[in-house]
């Protein structure tokens, strides 16, 4: 979240969380200043606790690795309560510990190049009300992939972009569902992506949206 401090102003003043500012930049210049690589770059921004499902998502990255062999995971958070759990998991499995790097927590100033580094954005949660990641992974060109929540149906269209799995999803499903994905990895698809932020995502539609409705007659 910003790191934001209300200032006296109209009472629909928009918050920082509705929507991002992050830029589409150019990816091999934000990998430059991140030092992420892969092929493809998968990053999750979601914090290590029960409910966003980190063995989950781990369960999924390692039924792809056989699939797409480079392909390397980047997990950013700053709650880590499942931390321990997943370094011991790792321990144990060399080829998925390689391919797996915990970042830990990233500064804000640094979020945009993280989300530009990668090609697609995974999110395991069980429950979501308006994830920001969501935003700000499209802003920046990332495919989503995430569980089917009514919150991220609805910011995506019901899919319209990236891949929504069932809740009930295994490791296994959500890796078979991704793998098309490798066909679609381009700079195309990821300015494709950011012109879907723009007309749905942005600020001034979120706000146009607000404002049209509160300019509806109402009744009294």
């Amino acid at each position: 979240m910003w790191d934001h401090a209300l200032k006296p102003g109209p009472v629909w003043t928009v918050q920082p969380e509705i929507s991002t500012h992050f830029p589409l930049l150019a990816q091999n210049q934000a990998r430059a200043r991140t030092e992420m690589s892969g092929d493809p770059v998968i990053c999750s921004t979601s914090n290590l606790l029960p409910g966003k499902r980190p063995q989950l998502m781990l369960d999924a990255f390692e039924a792809l690795l056989p699939h797409w062999p480079k392909a390397h995971l980047y997990l950013c958070y700053r709650f880590d309560d499942m931390l321990p759990a997943l370094r011991a998991r790792l321990a144990h499995a060399p080829a998925l510990a390689q391919a797996v790097t915990l970042m830990g927590h990233v500064p804000r100033d640094q979020m945009a190049d993280l989300y530009n580094s990668a090609d697609i954005y995974l999110l395991t949660s069980k429950h979501e009300i308006g994830p920001t990641s969501f935003t700000e992974a499209a802003a920046c060109g990332a495919i989503p992939v995430c569980t089917d929540l009514a919150s991220i149906r609805k910011m995506s269209d019901a899919g319209k972009i990236g891949i929504l799995f069932p809740l009930e999803a295994s490791g296994d499903e959500i890796a078979q569902a991704m793998l098309p994905l490798r066909n679609q990895i381009s700079d195309q698809n990821r300015a494709d992506i950011r012109a879907y932020f723009e007309t749905y995502l942005s600020y001034d539609k979120i706000v146009g949206g607000m404002v049209a409705q509160w300019a509806q007659p109402r009744r009294t």
